[in-house]
């Protein structure tokens, strides 16, 4: 009997393991574009609204957006639309979907009130929720995704109807909200959220509004210009691949990706913004309020300049969370030479009181890189939290103030009313932050003034516990800097800590010892082992192409009709003589929108955003690495195409180049990948 229940647990065992085994290969497995159920021209005529296209796809197909003829034959403009379960979008390359900057479009009713009149409108400050006022644009569900080699642009930047006005910007609201928290609260609040919350909608919502939503998917879509928020998904087997996420680096709550609940997936994506580049959450109504967010893989992301990768301690905690090839740096292309955009410093000083060196992402003395943030709500944080198992493994980081942050982001008034949570297993691997470059100041005197910037880092736990810590091979390479100008805080408290092989400089490990720093905060740590080398070698190479400033797909298209059904082809097989289109897809990493924001993070008067240059290059193509051709990038700015009229029999493989023609450092040639095309008969 016992030797029957034991072979019973080993086959349960086994099933359970091959299900995670498939789970997890199912995420590493890259995405597929679904079959096309219509295809949606612009500039077209057409009887369906995208809305209504959507509600009579087939189940899981996709309406695609194409591009058409025509001035606007570039351009979708919708309100909030929904995606049905198991139907997902398309757009594709060289169309770019703008959102409305309609706000009445966005409006969600308040619900009603008994006694008290609620005034609630997207568009405007007050005391709201953080949702519920406007909709997102795009909401989706399970078995649902958008993809493509388009762009989804929010327009945060552009003039926007709210009622009978018109405001400057969804951006604005950003400036009104911190002006109204700076001013006394009213004696009677009527509301039901935080005071001064901007009301602005959510660029893409998956999964929020549905407790059981699965099989979310975002792949190869550029995400730009968000009006709040870009993109929050929240569920089960989550994938992102390949997507981009463009908005100005001085732009609060433009989040690239929100992420909540459990088997999940952010691979090789690219994010320039303004606030963090992938928050992970552990509250939220999609998943159980009790189910900690877990099982969670980042790998190959690039970040460009704010808010890096954040654990937010805002519910019941985390587990299992792999970040691995994650790049990230400040030093950024929009402030290089003496001018910017043909801008020069005195231009930009007489039209904005500022000067260039304030447009540095550094400036703000705000950048994170790899953050576990505790305490975000004193009052309403279940008690017993944990963040375990969270390894940080071949990071290149360059130029980013908070390289390291675990603990409270500012000093509370008040600890949280249950403690801060228990941290442990937290493994800091193959870490390479440089020395800091010319780009790396710090404002002084609200703006007068600037110096070299200096690093920050933050080990802190709660008063009643350790934070579980290791680091194996992590320097932070100073170069000729003395420790004194390398660091300007570390605040070191309640830690074990693991040191494996390389650790640098030596302060890291001695965290055990006083310091003789006034600024520098030692207390309650130990190590279980201290590392037996403390050498500025670099762990991993930060190499330049760690840090593009360009990227691009490379995809083909078949048919006489340039915009026909076949598009978006990594591959295909076709007869000898069929007309093979190549389309390159170029753009910087960075929103080429400017934007001045007054009082932003602090600064007086402002921070000044400059988005990159647009790019003038060619494209050249290739067939087996033999030079075909070249065109000019057009169609929206943002693509190259090249038509074969008749493709000759047998195998090609087709490749692309992008070189910038004026040789800025930043835009290094581009290789786009391959693809291949066979034909025969």
């Amino acid at each position: 009997m016992r030797a029957g229940f034991l072979v019973l647990l080993a086959a349960l065992a086994s099933f359970v393991a091959g299900a995670a085994s498939a789970e997890s290969k199912q995420l590493e497995t890259e995405p597929k574009f679904p079959p096309t159920c219509i295809v949606l021209r612009a500039g077209a005529t057409i009887q369906l609204s995208v809305q209504s296209a959507l509600d009579h796809c087939t189940p899981y197909h996709a309406v695609e957006l194409a591009p058409g003829k025509g001035s606007n034959g570039n351009k979708f403009v919708i309100g909030p639309i929904t995606l049905p379960p198991k139907i997902s979008l398309i757009v594709d390359g060289g169309v770019t979907v703008y959102g409305s900057s309609d706000a009445r479009l966005y409006q969600i009713p308040p619900p009603p009130t008994p006694n008290i009149l609620v005034t609630q409108t997207c568009g405007t400050v007050g005391d709201y929720p953080i949702r519920g006022i406007c909709k997102p644009l795009i909401s989706f569900t399970s078995d649902s995704g958008i993809y493509g080699y388009g762009v989804i642009d929010g327009q945060g930047e552009q003039p926007v109807l709210v009622g009978l006005k018109t405001i400057p910007s969804w951006w604005s609201l950003l400036t009104e909200a911190k002006d109204c928290k700076s001013a006394p609260e009213p004696a009677d609040k009527s509301g039901s959220g935080k005071p001064c919350q901007q009301a602005s909608p959510i660029l893409i919502s998956g999964g929020l509004d549905n407790t059981s939503a699965k099989n979310l998917t975002l792949y190869k879509i550029t995400l730009r210009n968000p009006p709040f928020h870009t993109a929050r998904l929240s569920g089960t087997h989550i994938v992102v691949w390949d997507v981009k996420v463009q908005a100005p680096w001085n732009v609060p709550n433009s989040d690239g990706f929100d992420v909540h609940g459990h088997n999940i997936l952010i691979k090789n994506s690219i994010v320039a913004n303004g606030d963090q580049d992938v928050a992970l959450t552990s509250s939220g109504r999609p998943v159980d309020s009790k189910t900690i967010t877990h099982d969670v893989t980042i790998d190959g992301l690039r970040a460009y300049g704010k808010g890096g990768i954040a654990l937010l301690d805002d519910g019941p905690g985390f587990s299992d969370i792999t970040i691995h090839d994650f790049a990230m740096t400040g030093d950024l292309p929009s402030v290089v030479g003496t001018t910017v955009n043909g801008v020069t410093d005195a231009q930009m000083f007489a039209e904005h009181g500022v000067h260039f060196y304030q447009a540095l992402t550094s400036a703000s003395d705000d950048t994170q890189g790899m953050q576990i943030n505790t305490g975000l709500n004193s009052t309403s944080l279940p008690p017993g939290r944990k963040i375990s198992n969270v390894s940080f493994d071949n990071v290149c980081m360059s130029d980013i103030v908070n390289p390291i942050h675990i603990g409270p982001l500012t000093v509370p008034s008040s600890p949280p009313r249950d403690g801060y949570p228990q941290i442990s297993g937290i493994n800091f691997s193959n870490i390479n932050i440089l020395k800091p470059g010319p780009q790396f100041i710090s404002l002084v005197d609200h703006g007068s003034s600037y110096a070299p910037g200096r690093y920050k880092l933050t080990l802190q736990s709660d008063p009643k516990m350790q934070n579980g810590l290791t680091f194996k091979n992590v320097v932070f390479s100073n170069g000729q800097r003395s420790l004194a100008s390398l660091f300007g805080t570390i605040v070191a408290e309640g830690n074990v800590i693991t040191a494996l092989e390389n650790v640098y400089p030596a302060v890291l490990n001695n965290l055990d010892q006083p310091s003789g720093n006034k600024s520098w905060i030692f207390e309650n740590n130990q190590y279980l082992e201290k590392a037996k080398t403390t050498l500025p070698e670099p762990t991993i190479p930060c190499v330049p192409s760690k840090f593009p400033f360009v990227t691009g797909e490379l995809y083909a298209g078949l048919g006489l009709d340039q915009t026909g059904y076949n598009a978006n082809l990594q591959s295909a097989i076709v007869r000898p003589s069929t007309m093979v289109t190549l389309y390159a897809m170029v753009q910087p990493v960075m929103s080429q929108t400017s934007q001045y924001m007054p009082s932003a993070y602090g600064s007086d008067p402002g921070l000044f955003a400059i988005g990159s240059p647009a790019l003038k290059g060619r494209v050249t193509f290739y067939d087996h690495g033999q030079f075909i051709g070249n065109t000019m990038i057009g169609g929206n700015g943002t693509i190259a195409t090249f038509s074969i009229a008749h493709i000759a029999a047998g195998h090609h493989s087709f490749s692309a180049v992008y070189a910038d023609p004026e040789g800025a450092r930043f835009y290094d040639p581009l290789n786009f990948g391959t693809v291949s095309i066979d034909a025969s008969d």
